[in-house]
């Protein structure tokens, strides 16, 4: 949808910037908000004073169910947010800030807080072409494996099961679309100074999500949790001629490290096929929490070196947020 198209359906509210993503119903677009956005009737107040937003509007007229769903999904993540005493996983999730009323159970947009970052398969897809480059004729990056740092891997796998815990367990939805392109890391707290913090997990993309889901539902987020920080463990580590060894690999008990334990949990409950036979994450934190939280709180100085020269590396190139001072001259301030 080119831009004026953009700012004449979200009645003149949004002026776009540039793209931001694409996906199967709808394209992602970084948006300022015009003076008149913040009296929309629907404007949440949490995010009345961001100048910067992200509008997705639908790319296919079949999609005006799925934007609604979408909606009436992330309504729920808010009203349940509210009212859980313990909202630390807020930070997970994108605020919705304004939509196009629903009639006849469809919609044409919505609006959610933006993300600063890149998202989980862009990760994996630059690790992959630094320890597997694509030609004899390149020359493969010099960066100790593995390539993404295993307290990054441990640090993904908390965030997500906690968010996704949370969705089935408080807000009571299944995601139903959970694949890197939908976990984004959010950077835009991330310090270049010596006190470099680590990004923020983000889901992203409810245009699928259920409410009041069925075991399988749930199920099905798990495994697939689980396949993602596999597939991104294997990434970090994997070169050309390793990539047959860690595929589904089950590592025998008597030789087992600790990690080898956790990727056997992985490869054992990760797959379509599983669905409701996934293990539960309340078990996944009862086998592995302890050891992940103190691997986490004893990071050293070195590994958040590896992660801080990672981030920034994949920041440098899939970072594309529009600046304040872009925002202002969009707004013609």
């Amino acid at each position: 949808m080119n831009p004026k198209s953009i700012y004449k359906e979200t009645n003149e509210l949004y002026t776009p910037i540039h793209e931001a993503g694409k996906g199967t119903c709808g394209s992602i677009t970084f948006c300022a908000r015009t003076p008149s956005a913040a009296s929309s009737s629907t404007t949440s107040s949490v995010a009345q004073g961001a100048a910067l937003v992200a509008v997705k509007m639908i790319s296919r007229e079949m999609c005006r169910d799925r934007i609604a769903d979408e909606i009436v999904a992330l309504e729920r993540v808010r009203s349940s947010l509210a009212t859980d005493k313990n909202n630390s996983v807020a930070k997970h999730f994108s605020t919705l800030i304004d939509y196009d009323s629903i009639k006849n159970g469809v919609s044409g947009w919505l609006v959610v807080s933006a993300v600063c970052g890149f998202d989980l398969e862009r990760l994996r897809v630059m690790v992959t072409a630094i320890i597997q480059p694509s030609s004899e004729n390149d020359a493969p990056r010099r960066f100790p494996l593995p390539a993404i740092p295993e307290v990054l891997i441990l640090h993904v796998a908390k965030q997500l099961t906690q968010a996704i815990g949370w969705l089935h367990d408080v807000a009571n939805i299944s995601h139903n679309d959970v694949f890197g392109g939908n976990v984004m890391l959010d950077v835009s707290a991330s310090s270049k100074e010596a006190n470099f913090k680590f990004p923020t997990v983000v889901l992203i993309d409810f245009d699928r999500a259920t409410l009041d889901p069925d075991n399988m539902a749930k199920g099905a987020d798990r495994s697939y949790t689980y396949e993602l920080i596999y597939m991104l463990d294997n990434a970090g580590r994997a070169s050309s001629q390793e990539t047959h060894v860690l595929e589904d690999v089950i590592v025998p008990r008597e030789s087992m490290t600790w990690w080898d334990a956790f990727r056997n949990f992985l490869v054992i409950n990760k797959g379509q096929y599983l669905q409701d036979e996934s293990a539960s994450f309340a078990k996944f934190w009862e086998r592995f929490g302890a050891d992940i939280d103190r691997r986490l709180e004893g990071i050293t100085d070195e590994e958040r070196r590896w992660v801080k020269e990672l981030i920034d590396m994949v920041a440098k190139k899939e970072v594309r947020f529009p600046s304040e001072e872009r925002v202002r001259e969009v707004l013609g301030e």
